[in-house]
C-alpha cells in the first residue's frame, strides 16, 4: 500500500500496481499486476552510456556541468557492468558466432576494463587486444606479423573491474570480491568492440570519486580524470564570453549543433603514440586517428566563433563541452610524462593545443592560456612540426647526415634563400635531420596542418596568437594554404604533385563530416581580417629553392584618398575586373606582378580625376598562378592577389 516514486529505492519484497486511465471520457483501469525486488537493496547504481557501476551503500552522488557524475567516497564497487571476462575469440563475447570474413581464433581476450586516475605510458587494463596494430577485423582476418604490437602492455593488475580471487586467479569483481576505490579518484570503465579493431574501445564513461570537503557545487567541471587533485577549480559562471567573435559563416561551414555532437562524451586520450588511437572509444570520439580528432577541434573553434544567428550565449553548451576537453588535456600534459605524449609524429597527435589555450582564454587562467611560455618543456604536435628555416637546417639537408623519410620520392634541401622560411618537418624538433623541403614530404598534406587550420584561424580571431607563443605555426598556416590553394584551383604542371591530395580534399574534415571546403572557405573568407598575412614565401616557386623578396602584402583596402577593390570574378582564367575609388584627382599607376616581383602588365599609367574607375585585366597570356595587383595613387601604394586559374574552369 506504500507509494513509491521515480526514483525511490524499493526494499526487497513483492509489489503489486496497476493504472488508472481515461479515454473517451471513460475512466477504466488495468489489471493488478506484481513484481519481486530480490538481492542487496542496500546498492546504489549510477549509469551513464550503458556503463552501470554498483555501489555499496547509498552515497551521496550528483552531476557536473557536462552530465558526468561524482560520488563522495570511498566507495565499495561491488559489479561494473558489462563485465570485464575473459573469452575465447573462436566466438563473438556473448559466445553468438563470429560475422562471415571474420576467422576465429584460439586466442583468450579480456574485455570491458576500467582504471583508476590512469598515469602515462603505454600500460592500461582495458582491453588485452588494444595494442595489436592489424587486429582481427574484418579487413584483417589474420594478425599481420610485422604489426603485431606488444598484448603485455595490458596488464591485469591496472584493471579494477577484476580482482584477484586467490592464487593469481582473476574475474570481474563481485560482492565477495569487492573493489574499494579511495577518495580523488577518477574510475575510467569502457566497454570494448565485439571484435578487436582499431579502436577497441567502444564506450568510455568516468565516475570522479570526491571527498567530502570538495563536493562539487552546481554547475561544476569535471575535474581531469588524469592525477589525484579531484577538486573542482571552475563553474560555468566563470566562463567569459566576451572574447568569442561573430563571424560570417562561409558555405559549406558546420553547424552549430553538428560541432556540439563531436564533444558530448568525454574523449579518453592520454597514451602516448599510436597505442593512444586504440582508446578512442568509437561512440565518444566519432574517430580514432589523431588529425581527424584535430579537425573535430578545429571546427568546434571556429563554431565558438561564427555567427549562427541565435546569439552568443546559444553557444553555450558546445564553449562548456570544449573547456571540459582542454580541462582535460592539461590535466594530461602536466602529469609526469605528460609533457611528451602529443609531440611530433606525423598526423597522430595533431591538434591538442588549441583547448587547452582556450579553457585559459575563456576562464581567465594564466596557466593554461599561456602554457607555451610557462610551460615551454610540453609539446604538442603543431607546434613542433612547425618552424623557421635556419642556416642549420640547410648545412643539415645539405650534408652527409640528412635522411629524409623514405617514402619520399623526391629530395629538395634548404637552401640560402629558404633562410627563416615557415616550413613544416614530420620530426622536426626531435629529428631535424628528417625534414624535406619536397611539397609531397610524407604527411604534410594528407594529415596534418590541414586539420588545425580552423584552430589557427580561431586563435587570430580571440587574439590568442601571442599567448600560443609559436609565430612559425600561424606563418606556416598561411603559406601552406595559399600553396594547396594554388593546386586546388590551378593545378601544377608537376608529376610529383597530386592534386587530388590537396588540403582542400584532404581526409579532414572534408570527406569525414560531408562539409567540402566549409573550414577552408571560413579560412579564405577570414583570414585577412586579422593581423598582417605572412607573404614572403606563400607563393613561391615551391619546386626549386626561390622565394620572393618583392614583400608584397595583402593591405587593408581603404584609405582617406583612395579605395582598392578585391577583382571579380577571382579566381579567373581569361578577364577579370578591377575597380578602385580616388576621392580627388591623383597620378595613377596600376600593374599587374608575378611572384618574382616582375611586371607582366601595366593596366593604367596616367593622371584620373576623382570618382570609381574600373579596368577590364585579360590575363589569357599568362600561365596559372598567383598574381599581384598594385594600385599607386601619388605617394599611396596598396597590393592585393588575383587568382589566374585553368583555361576552360568554370569559376
Amino acid at each position: 500500500g506504500q507509494q513509491h516514486d521515480d526514483g525511490q529505492k524499493f526494499a526487497n519484497g513483492t509489489y503489486t500496481w496497476n493504472a488508472e486511465f481515461t479515454i473517451d471520457g471513460k475512466d477504466s483501469v488495468t489489471s493488478t499486476y506484481s513484481f519481486i525486488v530480490s538481492g542487496d537493496a542496500n546498492t546504489t547504481i549510477i549509469e551513464q552510456y550503458g556503463i552501470e557501476w554498483y555501489i555499496q551503500g547509498t552515497p551521496e552522488y550528483g552531476q557536473y556541468t557536462n552530465g558526468e557524475y561524482w560520488v563522495v567516497g570511498p566507495i565499495t564497487l561491488t559489479k561494473i557492468t558489462p563485465q570485464s571476462i575473459k573469452y575465447n575469440m573462436q566466438t563473438l563475447p556473448d559466445g553468438s558466432p563470429l560475422p562471415d570474413g571474420v576467422e576465429s581464433h584460439d586466442i583468450d581476450r579480456i574485455i570491458n576494463g576500467s582504471m583508476v586516475n590512469p598515469e602515462i605510458g603505454y600500460d592500461h587494463g582495458y582491453d588485452d587486444e588494444m595494442t595489436i596494430w592489424k587486429p582481427i577485423t574484418n579487413a584483417y582476418p589474420e594478425r599481420v606479423p610485422s604489426y603485431a604490437g606488444n598484448k603485455n602492455y595490458y596488464k591485469e593488475e591496472l584493471n579494477i573491474a577484476r580482482i584477484d580471487t586467490g592464487g593469481g586467479n582473476y574475474a570481474p569483481i563481485s560482492a565477495e570480491h569487492p573493489r574499494v576505490v579511495q577518495v580523488n579518484s577518477s574510475v575510467v570503465s569502457t566497454i570494448s568492440t565485439d571484435i578487436p579493431d582499431r579502436p577497441t574501445l567502444e564506450v568510455s564513461a568516468i565516475l570522479t570519486v570526491v571527498d567530502e570537503a570538495d563536493k562539487p557545487g552546481e554547475g561544476d567541471f569535471r575535474p581531469p580524470y588524469c592525477g589525484t587533485d579531484k577538486e573542482s577549480y571552475f563553474n560555468i559562471s566563470d566562463l567569459d564570453y566576451s572574447s568569442l567573435r561573430t563571424l560570417e559563416r562561409a558555405e559549406n561551414f558546420l553547424s552549430l549543433e553538428e560541432s556540439e555532437s563531436f564533444f558530448e562524451r568525454n574523449w579518453i586520450d592520454y597514451i602516448p603514440e599510436w597505442i593512444g588511437e586504440f582508446t578512442h572509444a568509437k561512440q565518444n570520439m566519432k574517430v580514432s586517428y589523431g588529425a581527424e580528432l584535430a579537425a573535430m577541434v578545429s571546427s568546434g573553434a571556429l563554431a565558438l566563433n561564427t555567427e549562427y544567428g541565435s546569439g552568443t550565449a546559444d553557444k553555450g553548451t558546445l564553449l562548456t563541452r570544449m573547456v571540459q576537453l582542454g580541462l582535460d588535456y592539461y590535466g594530461v600534459v602536466t602529469q609526469p610524462g605528460g609533457e611528451n605524449v602529443f609531440r611530433n609524429n606525423g598526423g597522430i597527435l595533431t591538434g591538442r593545443k588549441f583547448p587547452v589555450v582556450l579553457a585559459g582564454k575563456v576562464l581567465n587562467n594564466n596557466d593554461m592560456l599561456n602554457i607555451g611560455t610557462l610551460k615551454p618543456e610540453i609539446h604538442f604536435s603543431e607546434d613542433d612540426q612547425s618552424f623557421y628555416v635556419t642556416q642549420t637546417d640547410i648545412d643539415l639537408t645539405n650534408g652527409a647526415t640528412w635522411n629524409p623519410d623514405s617514402r619520399d620520392i623526391v629530395m629538395t634541401p634548404y637552401q640560402a634563400e629558404d633562410l627563416g622560411l615557415p616550413e613544416w618537418g614530420i620530426r622536426h624538433a626531435t629529428d631535424p635531420q628528417i625534414s624535406n623541403k619536397y611539397w609531397e614530404t610524407a604527411y604534410r598534406r594528407c594529415c596534418t596542418h590541414s586539420s588545425v587550420q580552423g584552430a589557427v584561424l580561431a586563435a587570430h580571431a580571440m587574439g590568442m596568437k601571442e599567448a600560443w607563443a609559436h609565430d612559425a605555426l600561424f606563418d606556416y598556416m598561411d603559406r601552406y594554404l595559399s600553396i594547396e590553394k594554388q593546386i586546388y584551383f590551378t593545378g601544377i604542371d608537376d608529376p610529383n604533385i597530386n592534386e587530388n591530395k590537396s588540403a582542400l580534399y584532404g581526409r579532414t574534415p572534408v570527406d569525414l563530416f560531408e562539409n567540402l571546403y566549409g573550414m577552408f572557405n571560413m579560412w579564405d573568407l577570414h583570414r585577412k581580417s586579422f593581423e598582417n598575412v605572412w607573404t614572403r614565401c606563400d607563393t613561391t616557386d615551391i619546386y626549386s629553392n626561390k622565394c620572393s623578396t618583392v614583400g608584397m602584402t595583402d593591405h587593408t583596402v581603404s584609405s582617406t584618398n583612395c579605395r582598392l577593390e578585391q577583382n571579380f570574378p577571382n579566381p579567373f582564367s581569361q578577364t577579370t575586373m578591377i575597380t578602385y575609388q580616388l576621392v580627388e584627382s591623383a597620378e595613377i599607376e596600376l600593374a599587374v606582378y608575378n611572384l618574382l616581383g616582375q611586371k607582366v602588365a601595366m593596366l593604367v599609367d596616367a593622371p584620373e580625376v576623382a570618382g570609381i574607375h574600373a579596368v577590364e585585366f585579360n590575363a589569357s597570356g599568362l600561365a596559372p598562378g598567383l598574381y599581384f595587383y598594385r594600385l599607386q595613387a601619388g605617394d599611396l601604394v596598396m597590393i592585393k592577389k588575383m587568382l589566374v586559374g585553368k583555361s576552360g574552369m568554370n569559376y
